[in-house]
């Protein structure tokens, strides 16, 4: 209790606690779409190692997420093309283009939708959403109404087994 952390210690413990922060609420997801980079630690440990290293901006003790560079996925499954992201009343709705598509991508695979509201601090996802084949997904965010937000898609195998990064989609704001 009565232990004095280092300057680089305290750096750190902020980084951290930012990161947890914005991903406990992400953890099933994140248990699935991180697991191929868990090397020696759980796959919510990869993704909170990863945020720090790519997705924390500013100097202690103001720290911020760098939304843009924030991931929901990583892996090798191909991404879409064209991919937008556009709300709509209560809905974010995500399209994509499927032209020049190539293995391992299927028509099956899933799409993974993620919105997060800063201001609620708040986020909604799945990844059971639409197929791939389909070329558009929608997500219901009605809690977000008049909020900005930020948005995410990425695309995961039937099996879980193949996962795509993720795509920063852009902020906007729900209607």
């Amino acid at each position: 209790k009565n232990r004095t952390f280092s300057p680089a210690q305290l750096d750190q413990q902020a980084r951290f606690a930012l990161a947890v922060e914005h991903l406990s609420p992400l953890t099933p997801l994140l248990n699935v779409t991180f697991k191929g980079f868990a090397k020696k630690k759980s796959a919510f440990n990869s993704a909170v190692s990863y945020t720090i290293e790519n997705a924390i901006t500013g100097t202690y003790p103001n720290y911020t997420i760098d939304w843009s560079k924030f991931v929901i996925s990583r892996g090798k499954l191909p991404l879409a093309q064209q991919v937008r992201a556009t709300p709509t009343t209560d809905e974010i709705e995500f399209e994509w283009s499927n032209t020049g598509m190539s293995q391992p991508a299927l028509g099956s695979d899933r799409a993974i939708m993620v919105v997060f509201c800063p201001e609620l601090k708040r986020f909604e996802y799945t990844w059971t959403g639409s197929f791939r084949m389909s070329e558009s997904a929608s997500i219901m965010v009605s809690n977000f109404r008049g909020k900005v937000v930020h948005t995410w898609i990425g695309f995961i195998s039937d099996d879980y087994k193949r996962i795509s990064d993720s795509m920063y989609t852009g902020q906007m704001t729900v209607v």
